[in-house]
């Protein structure tokens, strides 16, 4: 019997010890139990709103919004929108045709040709007396490797033609699984086919571009 009236009075010392507020105040409130689960969702709250509060401040900064209001009216003049609205509103309301002699995508497709005859790639190069020729031939036959393995000419390409057209263009580096059947990752050099997805920061200073 001694043992039982211990045992119930330590677990009624732990609950007093949980629900009394200290004894300054004594008063008895009630401590809400958390679970693993409430602690993981209110982390993934805070997680995706820092998220949020860093992209809304990218997307705001002033260096970013400038370069793709810019690039924006780039594109759509290289696609043949290239009337004042209001000027196209006065010609349509008078019943005229509205003709648009695009001269820009010509001239556009040929400075992206000529650049097509020599396409970027990454070369190694060793620069000074520490460096080994051999381990740069090495590191050029991996990244020889990786473009091919990755087509990266369609990414190169592709970032060319975004770069003449509107000023930017991006190429992704990813690892990948070759096979389903790979624990391996490999590296991949893909296309960014829109290149307005891709935000540099409020850090990244115009000239930098």
């Amino acid at each position: 019997m001694p043992s039982k009236t211990t045992k119930s009075s330590a677990r009624t010392a732990v609950k007093s010890k949980k629900r009394l507020d200290g004894q300054a105040t004594g008063t008895a409130i009630e401590v809400p139990y958390e679970s693993d689960s409430d602690k993981s969702t209110k982390s993934l709250e805070s997680f995706l709103q820092e998220m949020r509060d860093r992209f809304h401040e990218c997307a705001e900064s002033p260096n970013e919004s400038s370069i793709r209001k810019s690039s924006l009216e780039d594109l759509k003049f290289y696609v043949g929108d290239q009337w004042d609205p209001g000027v196209r509103a006065r010609v349509e309301s008078r019943k005229r045709p509205v003709l648009t002699i695009n001269r820009v995508k010509p001239a556009c497709r040929q400075v992206i040709n000529s650049l097509l005859q020599d396409r970027p790639s990454i070369k190694i190069n060793p620069v000074d007396d520490k460096s080994d020729i051999h381990t740069a031939e090495i590191l050029q036959g991996i990244i020889r490797h990786i473009e091919t393995q990755s087509m990266a000419d369609i990414a190169y390409d592709t970032a060319l033609n975004g770069q003449v057209i509107h000023g930017f263009g991006y190429v992704e580096v990813e690892t990948d699984f070759p096979t389903p059947y790979s624990f391996n990752q490999e590296a991949y050099i893909r296309a960014v086919d829109d290149p307005f997805s891709v935000y540099l920061g409020p850090h990244k200073e115009i000239d930098d571009l």
